[in-house]
Formats: structure tokens, C-alpha cells, sequence
């Protein structure tokens, strides 16, 4: 298994991004995913916690993508990102340990 060494604040943000997954999906934890893979994700979903601005957002994103968690792709002028099966897959094996 593919394992991350993500930042407190990339840590953070990987908790926030597959719990607003979860929800989207009727999900309890990370290996929910496996069977409903609604991993899709943006900006606007870290923005929605109130825990980060639009700028920080995007820049968390960025790394988290660069680290290979999340992938960023557009579409056109849209972006359609998504958490990896491999970072929702990790995330799982450190779930119980999240704030």
C-alpha cells in the first residue's frame, strides 16, 4: 500500500476532503469508498469548512496533488478533481487517529 507524508495541514485538509466525500456518499469511513467511489472534490470543498481561504485552499490542493492524494485535472475551463484510490485507501489505515 501506498503510504503519504502529508503535513499537518495537508493532513488536515486529506480528513476534510473524504469526509465531505463520505457524506456525499452516505459513508462512516475511508473503505465505504471502496464499494462507492464518490471521491470527487475542489476548491470549494476545503472552503466549506471555514478552516481555509479560497488562496490556501488552492494552495493545499496543489501540494496535496503534487504528493499524489488528490489529482487535479480540468476539463475545458472546469476543474474535476478527485481524492486517489490510494489516498482514500491510506486515510483508512489512519482514520481512528483524526481530530
Amino acid at each position: 500500500m501506498k503510504t503519504f507524508d502529508l503535513t499537518p495541514n495537508e493532513l488536515s485538509a486529506a480528513f476534510a476532503l473524504v469526509e465531505a466525500c463520505l457524506e456525499e456518499m452516505g459513508g462512516k469511513r475511508p473503505s465505504d469508498l471502496e464499494r462507492d467511489e464518490f471521491t470527487w472534490i475542489s476548491v470549494r470543498t476545503l472552503c466549506e469548512t471555514g478552516l481555509w481561504t479560497w488562496p490556501q485552499a488552492k494552495g493545499t490542493l496543489s501540494s496535496l496533488d503534487k504528493k499524489g492524494f488528490v489529482q487535479i485535472e480540468m476539463d475545458g475551463d472546469r476543474e474535476a478533481s478527485f481524492v486517489t484510490t490510494d489516498g482514500w485507501r491510506w486515510l483508512d489505515t489512519v482514520w481512528d487517529s483524526r481530530p
